[in-house]
């Protein structure tokens, strides 16, 4: 459908004009605006459609082309303004949050850690796969969302619900704090140069212990930042004695 086509290419924008009072509303209302026309040909009607795709919202950016695809779905079955707009309210915020912890705390750590770790090995598309890591999950983010939000309108809860997201998160920041880990470990070894005997061993060994602890302490509930300060400091210890 052509005007789904045009919220989604357009829902690239949708920070591209920000307010303090309503946050991305102008950026949603530009998004949904050529399908809003062209379903209410009424001009009351439209005007209040307006209005409403006017108000307060505020959530992840890749999350919203979701969001957009249920509100056009609403639009179409002659939804009231109030559901409408408790539908965005609802999503929005969880949305939000989802969104934040899995693209910016999740898969931008670690497409910046592999690409540093491939750059420090001479990989001269370290570049290229720090851009792969982050933009394909997000490109395909925003074409599922619109795409699901549309087909299932109010539905669109349980449909992101079966991704699993929470459980996504996790797994990429136990790859990341791996990663960082044979990163930081590499890095020692280079500034010593090169360590001898029986402490190449050592130094894996200490490597998978560590590994495994922070993810017994992303387990436990321990907060990414603090365990990224204790591998740095392991790390120290590690590259001084081994």
């Amino acid at each position: 459908m052509g005007y789904l086509r045009s919220a989604f290419f357009r829902s690239f924008l949708i920070q591209s004009s920000w307010s303090f009072e309503r946050m991305q509303s102008l950026g949603f209302f530009y998004s949904i605006a050529p399908a809003i026309s062209s379903i209410h040909k009424d001009k009351d009607d439209l005007a209040e459609a307006y209005k409403r795709h006017l108000e307060f919202f505020n959530t992840n950016p890749y999350m919203a082309p979701a969001i957009i695809g249920a509100a056009i779905k609403l639009e179409e079955e002659g939804a009231s303004g109030e559901d409408i707009k408790g539908l965005k309210a609802g999503l929005m915020g969880a949305y939000g949050a989802v969104g934040d912890s899995l693209f910016w705390g999740a898969l931008r750590p670690l497409g910046a850690v592999a690409g540093v770790a491939l750059a420090l090995y001479g990989f001269m598309w370290a570049p290229i796969v720090f851009l792969i890591i982050y933009n394909l999950p997000h490109i395909f983010m925003r074409c599922y969302g619109i795409i699901i939000g549309y087909r299932m309108g109010t539905g669109i809860v349980t449909a992101i619900k079966r991704l699993d997201i929470p459980g996504k998160v996790q797994k990429i920041r136990v790859i990341t704090l791996f990663i960082s880990g044979i990163l930081f470990s590499a890095l020692f070894y280079a500034v010593k140069g090169g360590v001898k005997g029986g402490s190449d061993i050592m130094l894996f060994i200490s490597l998978a212990l560590s590994v495994y602890g922070f993810y017994w302490g992303l387990e436990k509930g321990m907060r990414v930042e603090k365990l990224a300060v204790l591998a740095v400091a392991m790390s120290v210890v590690l590259g001084l004695f081994l």
